[in-house]
């Protein structure tokens, strides 16, 4: 997190993002296996809505100092989202298997919700180290940083599918967090250079 945050420019960003993006996966696997072997799932979830809780009121005392409104803005509507699929996840767990001619289309769409809301969670991660250890995050990459965290309406969606929902359902947007057409064109276009991106690296 702290590698991409030294970068100054949304090049180099994007550079750094590239190269600690595997080591990122890595070790976030480690610690999930790691929590869930110790931890029960009930107090998984609780520690987690706490510190969801506790990161919205951060970036929001951050806003003028570390952050701007876009970047916060983004970044606490991705929060709201985030919550929103793990509410889906929980629906999904209890719908039980897949018919029988929905099983390859349903783990295809299980491998892109896992790189979109991973994304969207790195991204998110990178505000939460700038935080932690008192690092500005530069004019420069905070479009990019907000391109990723919008990774998370695509998962959102993806998970919404997997599940059978309707789709003419809208998302529905926290207060204040506008969401029109433009930020739409702007959501397809970030995630055709992140497919790009994402087959470089090999995930």
């Amino acid at each position: 997190m702290l590698e991409a945050l030294s970068a100054r420019t949304a090049r180099e960003f994007e550079d750094a993002r590239q190269k600690v993006w595997p080591k990122y996966i890595r070790a976030l696997r480690a610690l999930q296996d790691t929590v869930s072997n110790v931890i029960s799932d009930r107090e998984i979830d609780r520690v987690s809505k706490a510190a969801v809780t506790r990161v919205d009121a951060d970036l929001e005392k951050q806003r003028e100092l570390r952050f701007g409104d876009a970047l916060t803005e983004q970044a606490v509507f991705t929060l709201w989202t985030l919550g929103k699929i793990r509410s889906l996840g929980k629906e999904l767990q209890d719908a039980g298997d897949a018919p029988a001619d929905k099983k390859q289309a349903d783990k295809d769409l299980v491998a892109d919700f896992c790189v979109n809301s991973l994304w969207a969670q790195f991204h998110l991660d990178i505000l939460i180290a700038a935080m932690k250890f008192d690092r500005p995050v530069p004019e420069e990459i905070r479009e990019s940083v907000c391109d990723g965290l919008r990774a998370a309406v695509n998962a959102y969606v993806i998970m919404k599918e997997v599940l059978r929902l309707p789709q003419a359902e809208k998302l529905p947007l926290a207060v204040n967090l506008p969401w029109d057409e433009e930020d739409e064109s702007l959501l397809a276009s970030s995630m055709k250079d992140l497919n790009a991106n994402l087959a470089d690296t090999g995930y």
